[in-house]
């Protein structure tokens, strides 16, 4: 669909618009000696908008990316200091894969 997208000005963001490509993930932490549970999360993600989006043109394209992200945000909490948040990056890429 986005490929086809590209036949028309324009074509290519609306075709981005249905066929969205989200990924989400939910999961617990667990207390190896006691069982219990220590942390929950869950988040679902959007692919990046940007100008040339040759990642949709393959079925995993956009989710590797969300889940590069998801890695370095996971990197980021281990590292963070008590009390510093972790936020989103800029939803916008000029990277075209």
């Amino acid at each position: 669909m986005h490929a086809a997208g590209w036949l028309v000005i324009g074509g290519g963001t609306a075709a981005g618009a249905v066929n969205k490509r989200t990924a989400a993930f939910e999961g617990r932490l667990r207390d190896l000696q006691t069982g219990e549970v220590v942390a929950t999360f869950a988040d679902r993600d959007m692919q990046d908008v940007g100008p040339l989006d040759l990642t949709r043109l393959t079925w995993y394209g956009p989710a590797k990316g969300i889940m590069d992200r998801w890695a370095r945000q996971f990197v980021q909490i281990a590292n963070r200091k008590p009390g510093e948040a972790v936020t989103d990056p800029t939803a916008f890429t000029l990277r075209p894969f």
